[in-house]
């Protein structure tokens, strides 16, 4: 991706992580029934589009979060000398003829550390779709974040059976609604893209049930680079963010995983890299479910200079992986909250 990514890209970052770029390719358009516009915000360092909340309506920015249930929005009780994140748009609750709320204070996990709001409902709009009476967070603290963002909230659309707090979510509430079923996530560019509500793909490649009932996860059979095989006999558990630039992967198995690109470690900054000789040698990670394959190249998650390849791996200490941007510009991925699969076909 462009050196833009170097911006805002710690995310999820946990025990250690390996800076990279990514290359993406141009994603087709799937049709539905609504879109959401996306936008990257080289500060953040991630993808947000345009909502609209309460009667008559306001505008917000927010972040589109597959691994996040939480549906918040800045309020106008967030003080923007004191947060931020909070100098931007913030919903004005007595100009609503329709929204409501318990007064009760909860606190939710942010990207990195824990905010405050008040549970809330209003009628939300996003693309052709309307639900009334949504669940949200009005938030009166926003930790996260030093700089103000093109953002002031976050649409969450994991499954979140188990979040807290317990509050419907976004998908919860348009299943019950009977509005629409699932969402599929396509990309334009590196920096534009649309979040789509409504009709299926088509042709996907690869289907698979989902195997956490919070997170857009998947188990594959296996991943290989090479001759190198992970979880060949376990099956690999991969969650999908549409909000990471990173690969995430296992950090016990970090070292051959990099073996197996033929990385080297930068001393001192410690930046892996492959040699540019070396490139041509890299193969390809093969991502095996039912028996179809999903290929990413290294070209696919690196950015050349004369003479090296910068590569990013963030190595947690989960056993779980995580297939962030780089993945999801190159093939289209669908979310059935109804029935609780994945599905993705190349954009090719």
């Amino acid at each position: 991706m462009k050196n833009l990514l170097f911006g805002k890209m710690l995310r999820s970052l946990s025990i250690f992580c390996f800076v990279f770029l990514v290359n993406g390719s141009v994603l087709p358009k799937i049709q539905s029934s609504a879109d959401i516009l996306l936008s990257y915000d080289e500060h953040f360092g991630g993808f947000y589009g345009q909502i609209s909340m309460g009667s008559p309506p306001q505008a917000f920015n927010v972040v589109i979060d597959i691994l996040n249930s939480h549906f918040w929005v800045a309020s106008d009780k967030c003080s923007s000398s004191q947060y931020p994140l909070c100098k931007g748009t913030k919903f004005e609750s007595e100009k609503s003829t329709t929204y409501n709320t318990s007064g009760q204070i909860v606190q939710f996990v942010g990207s990195y550390l824990t905010n405050e709001g008040y549970v809330s409902t209003d009628i939300v709009n996003f693309g052709d779709i309307t639900l009334e009476a949504q669940e949200f967070i009005a938030a009166s603290s926003v930790r996260d974040g030093v700089d103000p963002y093109a953002f002031t909230g976050t649409l969450g659309l994991a499954l979140g059976e188990n979040s807290s707090p317990k509050m419907k979510t976004i998908t919860e509430h348009l299943l019950e609604s009977k509005v629409a079923t699932k969402f599929s996530l396509h990309f334009d560019s590196q920096v534009n893209g649309q979040l789509n509500f409504g009709n299926s793909m088509q042709s996907p490649i690869v289907s698979a049930p989902v195997s956490d009932p919070n997170n857009w996860q998947f188990i594959a059979d296996q991943i290989t680079v090479g001759n190198q095989k992970f979880c060949e006999s376990t099956g690999c558990k991969v969650n999908i963010d549409s909000q990471s630039n990173f690969m995430m992967i296992p950090g016990a198995i970090a070292e051959s995983f990099l073996q197996a690109i033929h990385a080297q470690i930068l001393p001192g900054p410690g930046i892996i890299f492959v040699p540019a000789p070396e490139i041509p040698k890299v193969p390809n990670l093969d991502i095996n479910v039912n028996g179809q394959i999903m290929s990413l190249n290294i070209t696919d998650y690196s950015q050349c200079e004369p003479g090296y390849c910068v590569v990013l791996v963030s190595g947690t200490e989960s056993a779980e992986w995580t297939l962030g941007l780089p993945f999801l510009f190159k093939y289209d991925s669908e979310f059935n909250f109804a029935d609780k699969t994945i599905s993705f076909k190349s954009n090719k």
